[in-house]
């Protein structure tokens, strides 16, 4: 499995950066999906790159303030949780989890193989 998601992590969709309808729920997920990717992969990302993220962070949380109230509460998206979808694999709140705590060598090789072009494809950094 961990073959077809760097398959599909180097081979994906081109830059997924902003969706391309306005409607808020696609407003909503993508920055979901931001937010879980600073999450599971901030740490490792080089500066940057990390800075490119920061900047997509905050121009879709300035989208969304425009089109509803505090974007994603504690109550709505925790602190410790992430959603992100990279081709069938699911990341969440276990995986979290997994690469903050003592990761082992084929977690951060998913981080830097997997995660990391995923969410640089999903700001359009490359």
């Amino acid at each position: 499995m961990l073959d077809s998601l760097i398959a599909f992590a180097l081979l994906g969709e081109p830059a997924l950066a902003a969706p391309p309808e306005t409607g808020l729920a696609a407003r909503e997920a993508h920055h979901r999906e931001l937010l879980s990717c600073d999450r599971l992969v901030g740490h490792w990302l080089q500066e940057d790159e990390y800075l490119a993220l920061y900047n997509a962070m905050a121009d879709s949380r300035q989208v969304l303030e425009a089109l509803r109230p505090m974007p994603f509460s504690e109550e709505e998206f925790p602190k410790d949780a992430a959603d992100l979808r990279v081709g069938d694999a699911h990341y969440g709140e276990a995986d979290l989890a997994r690469l903050h705590d003592r990761p082992a060598e084929a977690d951060v090789r998913e981080a830097y193989l997997v995660l990391r072009p995923h969410c640089m494809r999903l700001i359009g950094y490359f």
